[in-house]
């Protein structure tokens, strides 16, 4: 990984002190949030953790209902958005050289990925706060 920019280490330490915890994927969020350089570049950084804090949501959401006709409709959003998050980040990483170190489903499981979103779910939570 590249050095991270002190301002992305400082902000970063923020959103952790206001989780409460150390991020498992610090080093991705670090990657993403560097990444975001341009005023439209940042609204995609933003429309992902927004998507993020909906996907961790409603996959504890269907976690305990299951499948079922009245979930129905919130899986397919779901799925849509998961496919959404990972156009997202592509797209924030552009050309990055670093983008074959940040593997999108299928070469990552989707329970990893969510786990990455969980923790990028925070930024959103964290500037509600702010």
């Amino acid at each position: 990984m590249v050095p991270l920019r002190p301002e992305t280490e400082s902000y970063l330490s923020e959103v952790e002190r206001f989780a409460g915890r150390r991020f498992a994927h610090r080093d991705e969020i670090a990657l993403l949030i560097d990444s975001a350089t341009t005023p439209s570049l940042k609204q995609i950084l933003d429309e992902l953790a927004f998507r993020a804090k909906f996907l961790t949501k409603s996959s504890a959401l269907l976690r305990r209902a299951g499948t079922s006709e009245e979930t129905a409709k919130l899986a397919e959003e779901f799925s849509a958005n998961l496919r959404g998050c990972a156009g997202l980040i592509s797209r924030l990483l552009g050309g990055s050289p670093q983008k074959t170190e940040f593997p999108l489903p299928p070469e990552r499981s989707i329970e990893d990925f969510l786990a990455l979103l969980g923790e990028l779910s925070w930024l959103k939570n964290f500037s509600m706060e702010s």
